[in-house]
């Protein structure tokens, strides 16, 4: 049986796969899930995990911190 943390962090992992171009801020995680304080210790759980990393790039009116799924054939090919 799964625990409620469980189920949060994959609620959340799933909400960024989702995304429309694969990138959601934390304040759109917010949004969908309602306690910021949940959102980010499974944001800050994926990270440690490897499985999300944290992008800064260009919001509509200044520069925003995105978060978005790590491709791991990406990343292995980046390495050769």
């Amino acid at each position: 049986m799964k625990s409620s943390t469980e189920n949060l962090i994959e609620s959340v992992y799933s909400i960024i796969k989702k995304s429309r171009n694969g990138r959601i801020t934390a304040k759109q995680l917010e949004e969908e899930i309602g306690d910021n304080n949940k959102v980010r210790y499974a944001l800050k759980h994926l990270q440690r995990e490897r499985k999300v990393k944290k992008v800064r790039g260009l919001g509509t009116d200044r520069i925003d911190y995105f978060y978005q799924i790590i491709n791991m054939n990406s990343d292995r090919n980046r390495l050769r």
